[in-house]
């Protein structure tokens, strides 16, 4: 059924991505309820990098290498950089000599992780399948902070894709769903019929 695979096209493999390409100077978020969906995204995310034309792997004339790549962080950095960090032994380094990323991509299972943004600021914090979620409310207050200071924003969240079984009383999903504006979201929907 088309309408399944949707949001995670669009949101993965469109939005995210330019994201990250476009906009470094704040890392993105995925946020999961399930391990196994963190764990597959994460490789589809990755894979769609790495698929990537050469030239958005470029910045101010140097190439941009993977420095990270495990389930709960890919990050990249400028060539440079990388060379310089090999440079340095380890235990030579000061904390102002830490490598410093063109972009980060984090993945987090968010009612176990969401302390793990404290501190952070963030372009984009995707929630993947909020049918799913049992806490989800609880996850986009916690998360308000991260995209936002006070009332002006420079982050933004979205959330999406229905999943394929629905928690049982999951009136977290029904609010935002019935009434997104209530915790100031914005609907989109992408019909069947749209999609391919």
């Amino acid at each position: 059924k088309p309408r399944a695979i949707a949001y995670t096209y669009m949101v993965n493999y469109a939005v995210n991505l330019w994201t990250f390409i476009f906009r470094p100077d704040k890392p993105i978020v995925f946020a999961y309820e399930d391990e196994d969906l963190k764990v597959k995204e994460n490789k589809e995310f990755v894979e769609c990098y790495k698929r990537l034309h050469p030239i958005f792997k470029r910045r101010h004339g140097e190439n941009v290498m993977i420095v990270n790549n495990n389930q709960d962080l890919f990050s990249i950095a400028l060539e440079s950089e990388m060379n310089k960090m090999k440079v340095l032994a380890k235990k030579e380094r000061s904390k102002d000599q830490e490598i410093k990323y063109f972009n980060r991509a984090i993945f987090i299972l968010g009612t176990r992780d969401k302390g793990k943004l404290k501190g952070e600021r963030v372009n984009l914090i995707t929630i993947a399948e909020v049918g799913k979620w049992t806490r989800l409310k609880d996850f986009i207050d916690a998360s308000e902070p991260v995209v936002s200071i006070g009332t002006s924003k420079f982050g933004m969240i979205n959330a999406g894709g229905t999943s394929d079984d629905i928690a049982p009383n999951n009136t977290d999903f029904e609010d935002l769903f019935n009434n997104p504006e209530a915790l100031n979201f914005k609907v989109h929907r992408t019909y069947a019929y749209m999609v391919l």
